[in-house]
């Protein structure tokens, strides 16, 4: 615990079957990614961070070559079943010259407010 803040982390890799659409064409997303998410949390505050990299995997050197990054950061505050949030996401590809995968850009800015009964 530092400044009365909890910090925890979670770490996530996997697989995915995905498609996106840019303009009129359809493309495949790389099928591999790996994802980090960063907390430091009390009962009314939330600060997050997370990163996501989704890749493919080269069948010449069973390596993996990145192709699209994610990232978010955020903050939650918490009163009385009340949440107001924050969140900034932004999205772009990453270059490589082993790549032919165009990516997308993006992302987004959002401010929510939620209410829950529990």
């Amino acid at each position: 615990m530092i400044f009365g803040l909890l910090l925890w982390f979670t770490a996530s890799f996997g697989l995915q079957e995905s498609i996106n659409m840019q303009g009129a064409t359809f493309f495949r997303n790389s099928p591999v990614y790996a994802e980090l998410t960063v907390h430091a949390e009390n009962e009314w505050l939330d600060i997050y961070g997370s990163y996501r990299n989704e890749m493919k995997v080269d069948k010449w050197d069973f390596g993996f070559i990145p192709e699209q990054d994610f990232h978010i950061i955020g903050v939650s505050l918490f009163f009385e079943g009340f949440t107001l949030n924050y969140e900034h996401m932004s999205k772009r590809p990453v270059s490589s010259l082993l790549s032919e995968y165009k990516g997308t850009r993006g992302g987004y800015n959002k401010i929510e407010i939620t209410f829950s009964s529990k």
